[in-house]
Protein backbone atom coordinates (compact mmCIF):
# COMPACT_ATOMS: atom_id res chain seq x y z
CA UNK A 1 0.00 0.00 0.00
CA UNK A 2 2.95 2.29 0.93
CA UNK A 3 4.12 2.17 -2.86
CA UNK A 4 1.18 2.54 -3.93
CA UNK A 5 0.91 5.30 -2.29
CA UNK A 6 4.04 6.91 -3.11
CA UNK A 7 3.67 6.36 -6.78
CA UNK A 8 0.25 8.39 -6.54
CA UNK A 9 1.67 10.82 -5.33
CA UNK A 10 4.58 10.68 -7.27
CA UNK A 11 2.04 10.88 -10.37
CA UNK A 12 0.22 13.65 -9.64
CA UNK A 13 3.40 15.24 -8.71
CA UNK A 14 4.80 14.74 -12.41
CA UNK A 15 1.28 15.90 -13.76
CA UNK A 16 1.07 19.40 -11.76
CA UNK A 17 5.07 19.97 -12.80
CA UNK A 18 4.88 19.45 -16.30
CA UNK A 19 1.57 21.60 -16.39
CA UNK A 20 3.34 24.22 -14.43
CA UNK A 21 6.52 24.18 -17.03
CA UNK A 22 4.06 24.35 -20.11
CA UNK A 23 2.13 27.29 -18.49
CA UNK A 24 5.87 29.09 -17.75
CA UNK A 25 7.40 28.11 -21.12
CA UNK A 26 4.07 29.52 -22.63
CA UNK A 27 4.10 32.54 -21.08
CA UNK A 28 7.77 33.25 -21.64
CA UNK A 29 7.12 32.38 -25.35
CA UNK A 30 4.54 35.16 -24.88
CA UNK A 31 6.81 37.43 -23.09
CA UNK A 32 9.45 36.91 -25.64
CA UNK A 33 6.99 37.87 -29.06
CA UNK A 34 6.03 40.65 -27.39
CA UNK A 35 9.94 41.51 -25.95
CA UNK A 36 10.52 41.53 -29.72
CA UNK A 37 7.66 43.50 -31.05
CA UNK A 38 8.24 46.21 -28.78
CA UNK A 39 11.95 46.26 -29.37
CA UNK A 40 11.32 46.25 -33.63
CA UNK A 41 9.08 49.12 -32.85
CA UNK A 42 11.63 50.91 -31.15
CA UNK A 43 14.58 50.61 -32.91
CA UNK A 44 12.14 51.68 -36.07
CA UNK A 45 11.62 54.73 -34.01
CA UNK A 46 14.77 55.65 -33.58
CA UNK A 47 15.79 54.76 -37.04
CA UNK A 48 13.07 57.65 -37.96
CA UNK A 49 14.14 60.07 -35.61
CA UNK A 50 17.80 59.69 -36.72
CA UNK A 51 17.09 60.19 -40.29
CA UNK A 52 15.47 63.54 -39.44
CA UNK A 53 18.28 64.23 -37.37
CA UNK A 54 20.53 63.56 -40.28
CA UNK A 55 18.75 65.21 -43.04
CA UNK A 56 18.58 68.09 -40.41
CA UNK A 57 22.27 68.01 -39.56
CA UNK A 58 23.49 68.01 -43.33
CA UNK A 59 21.18 70.81 -44.41
CA UNK A 60 22.57 72.67 -41.64
CA UNK A 61 26.01 71.84 -42.98
CA UNK A 62 25.45 72.60 -46.23
CA UNK A 63 23.71 76.24 -45.56
CA UNK A 64 26.87 76.57 -43.25
CA UNK A 65 29.59 75.66 -46.28
CA UNK A 66 27.23 77.80 -48.47
CA UNK A 67 28.26 81.24 -46.57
Amino acid sequence: EYSERKDEIRATYTEARNEAKSEYDSARAELSEWYNSEKAEAIAAYDAVKAEYDAARAAYNSARSAR
